[in-house]
């Protein structure tokens, strides 16, 4: 067994008690720099807009941190309602907000007005995620359907009504397209060789690849795909930066890596702290480290140079495992070339 030593924390929960309801996706959206103004779409179908309490960061606390907001707290505001629906996606990007539902609603918010947003529905069996990009230029958004990616290009009022070119399947010529879904939406590494960042999204899907799309193109074939071969599970989720690739696995906790640089070399495999059952929900990556969640925790693997004990917060292990005096604990990690070592 292979193993590398990175830094990993259980954060102090912020939990806030909002609603009866599931908190199924948060959107961070800017408020002059305080980092407190959050968007939280509901199982319920609603949307609101919440102002956090000032930072605890200085408060010895053991445990999470419970802190009422009932639908009467003025940091507190329901500004949309999609009707019985599920909100499995917001996605915020230079003043426009997107929630995406279950069942394949599309609401366009303009934050700058706060007005009634525009809304549309994709036909679907089952609506997963949503991106915006960070270029302005279109819409993505991963479903369950025999089409899972649909890319809508951005309007001044909204998205278009057809999407850009055709959408994506992976339906070979002599066969049938059959129904798969899309679950992980990125904006590609802004640094990847290829170019045109603007351009090009990246996608995870139940069949275990991720794919990279190059909008320009007619094709609705993508223009690379990564995996892990030791690995037959859904991509969960997906994320880039710089000129790496990461994906999340929908059960164990595993995340995989690749160097965009070199499509045709094999990445590696780590299995994030804890081995959860869970799939990684959510994964960022920034600046040689990368932040994610599972059901049961948050993690963050760093390969930066000067990390020390005091570059993150403290953090109590899992049962079962022992301190080692280093930074950070060792995790399972694997090459894609030879499996599990």
């Amino acid at each position: 067994m292979c193993q590398l030593t990175a830094p990993f924390w259980e954060s102090r929960i912020l939990q806030a008690k909002l609603s009866k309801f599931d908190a199924d996706y948060l959107a961070f959206v800017p408020d002059g720099g305080e980092d407190r103004a959050v968007v939280v779409g509901f199982s319920n179908g609603g949307v609101d807009y919440i102002r956090l309490p000032e930072s605890y960061a200085d408060v010895a606390v053991d445990g999470p941190i419970e802190i009422p907001m009932s639908r009467a707290e003025p940091n507190r505001a329901r500004f949309y309602q999609h009707p019985g629906e599920l909100v499995v996606s917001l996605s915020y990007a230079d003043g426009q907000l997107v929630s995406f539902t279950s069942t394949g609603t599309v609401a366009f918010f303009d934050l700058s007005t706060w007005s009634s947003p525009e809304t549309t529905s994709l036909n679907v069996a089952r609506g997963w995620n949503a991106l915006l990009s960070p270029y302005d230029n279109f819409a993505a958004f991963g479903t369950a359907s025999l089409t899972p990616l649909v890319v809508h290009a951005l309007t001044p009022t909204g998205i278009s009504e057809s999407p850009i070119s055709v959408p994506f399947s992976l339906a070979r010529d002599d066969f049938m397209p059959s129904r798969t879904a899309v679950y992980g939406l990125a904006a590609a590494p802004p640094d990847a060789p290829w170019g045109s960042p603007e351009s090009t999204l990246l996608s995870g899907w139940y069949d275990g690849f991720v794919h990279v799309h190059d909008l320009r193109e007619p094709s609705p074939r993508p223009a690379l795909s990564f995996c892990d071969p030791w690995q037959f599970e859904p991509v969960y989720s997906v994320a880039g930066a710089g000129t790496h690739i990461a994906a999340g696995a929908a059960r164990h906790s595993v995340v995989a890596l690749w160097d965009a640089r070199s499509p045709r070399s094999p990445g590696f495999s780590v299995h994030a702290p804890g081995n959860d059952p869970s799939p990684v929900y959510s994964l960022v990556l920034e600046d040689g480290r990368l932040f994610g969640a599972t059901q049961g925790r948050v993690f963050a693997l760093d390969f930066g140079p000067g990390v020390n004990k005091g570059t993150y917060p403290p953090f109590q292990l899992p049962a079962g495992k022992k301190k080692s005096g280093r930074v950070g604990y060792p995790v399972t990690i694997y090459g894609h070339e030879k499996g599990l070592k």
